[in-house]
């Protein structure tokens, strides 16, 4: 009977070596785990964020930065095209229709430059030296002087100050002219005649309500 070949039993490691091992191991694993501790905490966290306007931001919160920005924009764009109306809206027509009912301050100031013209003896008579007009009031505000008629400047400004509330306003409505209207009130001037190197005169400041 012949021998049969058998496995060689594998030497067993000295525990000689596993000690002496041991400790270098574990120091070692010690260490790195340390340094990964510390990499995680220290080095990794600066090199994972980000800059953006001037505000640093961690590396996980971009994506959520992100979708804050476009919704705000998406908000803004909203808000803009609320804000700009078609011009095909109803309110475009209103809005319209309103700044056509109003009349322009280069009408009014014609309107008033012909009564001037109309109520003075002469040239110079009647100066406005300020007009005033203030749409959202519907009110035009007249500063002025009534000079070289002597002691009937008060006369004349009387006279201009009746005119003025009779004076036709061409007010454009939605279909066109919608024909003349008076103003609604006229406030009375102070009435006083004061002495001046040219002869006596008659300062007016005074206001016109539209209708």
């Amino acid at each position: 009977m012949s021998d049969l070949p058998t496995d060689s039993p594998t030497p067993a490691v000295p525990s000689g070596i596993l000690d002496r091992i041991a400790l270098p191991m574990f120091l070692f694993s010690l260490t790195l785990l340390a340094l990964l501790a510390a990499a995680d905490f220290f080095v990794l966290p600066s090199l994972a964020q980000v800059d953006v306007a001037g505000t640093v931001y961690p590396a996980e919160e971009l994506p959520a930065r992100r979708a804050s920005l476009f919704t705000g924009i998406e908000e803004l764009r909203r808000q803009r095209d609320e804000r700009l109306l078609p011009l095909r809206h109803p309110s475009y027509d209103r809005l319209k229709e309103e700044r056509a009912s109003r009349p322009s301050f280069d009408t009014l100031r014609a309107q008033v430059e012909r009564q001037v013209a109309a109520v003075s003896p002469e040239p110079g008579v009647v100066a406005v030296h300020r007009m005033q007009f203030a749409p959202a009031e519907k009110q035009l505000i007249l500063s002025g002087d009534v000079r070289k008629v002597g002691t009937r400047s008060m006369t004349v400004l009387s006279q201009f100050v009746d005119i003025i509330s009779r004076m036709p306003l061409a007010v454009r409505g939605p279909e066109g002219p919608s024909g003349p209207e008076w103003a609604a009130s006229v406030s009375q001037p102070r009435f006083e005649r004061v002495a001046g190197p040219d002869g006596p005169h008659s300062p007016f400041t005074f206001s016109v309500t539209l209708p």
